[in-house]
């Protein structure tokens, strides 16, 4: 194993890179500003789209077993 396997195998984040146009941009800058307002917390755009994709991906990936009332760990897609 080299060393930057070895370096990779420590670090449980990964970057990504999406383009996004610049009106997207400055409203999630906005609410950032707002929520950091709101909190008290310092709310970073990087925040907000972590969230939100936590958030598509509870409303997509559910249990099989929900589904047909199984004890099923398989997991499916809503339609």
């Amino acid at each position: 194993m080299n060393k930057k396997e070895t370096e990779n195998d420590k670090n449980i984040f990964r970057v990504m890179v999406a383009r996004i146009r610049h009106s997207t941009h400055d409203q999630l800058v906005q609410l950032a500003e707002q929520d950091t307002e709101i909190t008290g917390r310092q709310i970073y755009v990087a925040d907000l789209v972590r969230d939100a994709i936590r958030m598509y991906l509870r409303n997509r990936v559910v249990p099989k077993s929900v589904l047909d009332g199984q004890d099923n760990p398989q997991l499916t897609y809503k339609n």
